[in-house]
């Protein structure tokens, strides 16, 4: 073997995770944190329909393509669907004239996708890619010499829209392809061998990573080419094992690949290796399976942070993986599941590091395993029971939250089938309150307004108050809103209060989201309230706070309010032309002079007088200090507090 270390299976099976059972169809079993959304239809009901693959954009928008039979040939077709949307009308991308096979498709973080398949033209097949850039129309174009048939193609695509593909000739070497935005087909021969288990992996900046095995006389080996710029670097040589096949290999925003591979170690079974490229080197390749558990079908993901995982199946029934951080070896290997004959499995991960395993198991059905970003191992998502499903008809992708969206293609009836999707919601929505937005209203009466975000919609939203009169704290939190689609109400308060609003979401899939931070207004104390002392009147106008007025031409009168409980103070007053002026005090302390003049009349005016910083307790008094004959008219006071 390539390394020393070898992992030892004793106490892992205790660990062995059990799946919970669903439907596909008919909806799924619930999850704690996290469930499947409804089942959606991606392609109407025609002829059965197989190698469903999926690709998602950042923000969650999704292209599948998959192979249907149309009349005497099989055609390859795709579909897209916008984040909580609906899927298109399933458009048609190879000839309606030629067998195609093997679809792919590979998606950048802009949505921009490039689909790939076979197409078989009787002397040889040929790879035929379809790009579409700024979700405009598919271009295609047949990639290789026309005389020579294709093998094992692989496809990518870069933030610019550039295509990389790969594939093994008939004329026994390794091809390439670059396919700019503008400007021609650029040919390379990657090997003058014959590659085996072939993948490519493509960074947003372009730069490429293609693994293959060769056997070149008498030294078999797995080598790699990485793309600088403009062309392919000088073949580096990964492992000298005997592989088997099962290459997979991952690349992260910075250059940095992890490949994952099967190789027969002499009598002693099939095992999983993994290497990894750094600053331009390969690592010594570090065995990740239990030693005699004869494992095969590596695949490999790796995030922007250089956090790996690797999973397998071995031969006796098990899915398996393990995880590396971006320095160090290899963990030991951990058992998933021992159940269902399990096949193909898969992994998938976001930049950020959350992380989805897949596979399919003979009952039939899909099987997943989920690990949000900052877990340290993975646990089941329920499980999807469909229709009879090819073990590779199905795919899987994150967007840059950690949700999940799958394809697969189902039987209907013996000769009809369709392609679903599901998607598994893994993100809770996001809420606050965006009404009041003042810190003080002039009404009892005020809209109050919520939003929540979440990719997939919010149908249920709770919204809590909690209020204070103003010459007591805080009451307990009372439900405002319970359960509503709505996003906004009416709040008929009361005079003399601070009312703080906070909201929360809870998606379709059950995702309950945190409480917002409390948006906070306080309804004025009216001025029917206080003591006086003086000669004051009493006036009534709809104009007013309440119907209302405080008013006096008197130096030296005087309102007054005991037991206030206030953190912010403020007067609510009409203002005048000629107007006079008011000093407030607070426990005997001056707290300032105000002028109650103004150009123009205008009734309920706020006057900001005193943040205290903290409650605090005690009388208010409001008197009159300009000379005889200049009005005053006093409404109300503001005696705010804040939450928190």
């Amino acid at each position: 073997m390539s390394t020393t270390k070898i992992s030892v299976r004793a106490a892992a099976t205790a660990g062995a995770l059990a799946v919970t059972a669903g439907l596909l169809a008919g909806g799924s079993t619930t999850a704690t944190a996290a469930d499947w959304l409804n089942t959606e239809n991606v392609s109407p009901i025609a002829g059965i329909p197989d190698s469903a693959r999926i690709g998602v954009a950042a923000d969650g928008d999704a292209t599948a393509v998959w192979r249907a039979k149309v009349g005497d040939h099989y055609r390859v077709a795709t579909a897209t669907r916008p984040t909580g949307g609906a899927w298109s009308t399933t458009t048609y991308l190879s000839s309606a004239v030629v067998n195609s096979f093997m679809p792919d498709v590979e998606v950048n973080a802009s949505g921009d996708a490039v689909a790939s398949w076979m197409v078989n033209f009787g002397n040889g097949n040929r790879l035929q890619v379809a790009r579409r850039i700024d979700g405009g129309a598919w271009t295609s174009t047949l990639l290789g010499p026309a005389d020579e048939a294709v093998a094992d193609p692989e496809v990518g695509i870069d933030a610019s829209g550039r295509v990389f593909a790969a594939w093994t000739s008939s004329a026994d070497l390794t091809r390439s392809a670059t396919l700019p935005v503008d400007g021609p087909v650029d040919p390379d021969v990657l090997s003058y061998e014959k590659a085996t288990a072939l993948d490519l992996a493509v960074t947003p900046s372009g730069k490429a990573t293609a693994v293959w095995y060769e056997q070149a006389g008498d030294q078999d080996a797995v080598k790699a080419l990485t793309w600088s710029a403009t062309s392919w670097t000088p073949a580096d040589t990964v492992d000298t094992d005997d592989v088997v096949g099962d290459l997979s290999v991952a690349v992260n925003k910075y250059g940095v690949a992890e490949a994952a591979y099967t190789v027969q170690n002499g009598g002693q079974g099939l095992f999983v290796m993994a290497s990894r490229r750094v600053a331009g080197n390969w690592d010594n390749p570090e065995t990740l399976s239990f030693n005699g558990d004869n494992s095969i079908e590596a695949s490999v993901g790796i995030d922007g942070a250089s956090n790996s995982v690797v999973v397998w199946r071995t031969q006796e029934g098990e899915v398996q993986y393990a995880q590396r951080g971006p320095i160090g070896e290899w963990a030991d290997a951990k058992i998933l599941t021992g159940t269902g004959n399990p096949m193909a499995p898969a992994v998938a991960m976001n930049d950020r590091g959350d992380a989805a395993i897949q596979w399919a198991t003979s009952q039939p059905g899909i099987e997943m395993a989920v690990r949000p970003t900052g877990a340290t191992g993975f646990k089941p998502a329920p499980s999807l029971v469909a229709a009879p499903l090819l073990v590779a008809n199905r795919g899987l992708a994150l967007d840059d939250q950690g949700n999940i969206t799958i394809v697969t293609a189902v039987k209907a009836t013996a000769s009809t089938g369709r392609v679903l999707s599901r998607t598994y919601d893994t993100v809770a929505p996001v809420a606050k309150v965006t009404k009041p937005t003042s810190l003080r209203v002039n009404a009892t009466k005020f809209a109050v307004a919520w939003s929540t975000q979440d990719r997939f919609g919010v149908p249920s939203k709770d919204v809590f108050v909690r209020a204070a009169a103003w010459n007591a704290g805080f009451g307990s939190t009372q439900v405002f809103k319970n359960d509503t689609g709505l996003n906004a109400a009416t709040l008929v308060g009361t005079q003399g209060r601070t009312y703080c609003f906070a909201a929360r979401g809870t998606d379709a899939a059950g995702n309950q989201g945190a409480t917002s931070a409390y948006r906070c207004t306080t309804t004025p104390l009216d001025d029917r309230k206080t003591k006086l002392t003086g000669k004051w009147s009493n006036q009534k106008g709809g104009a007013h706070y309440l119907g209302t007025v405080r008013t006096t031409t008197k130096h030296g009168a005087m309102m007054k309010l005991t037991g206030v409980k206030v953190e912010r103070l403020g007067l609510l007053v009409a203002r005048g032309k000629g107007y006079g002026s008011v000093a407030v005090y607070f426990n005997g302390t001056k707290l300032g002079t105000f002028s109650l003049a103004a150009t123009k009349s205008k009734a309920k005016q706020q006057i900001p007088v005193k943040d205290f910083g903290k409650v605090r307790t005690g009388t208010v008094v409001i008197k009159v200090v300009s000379p005889n004959g200049k009005p005053v008219k006093i409404d109300g006071l503001h005696l705010q507090k804040l939450l928190g």
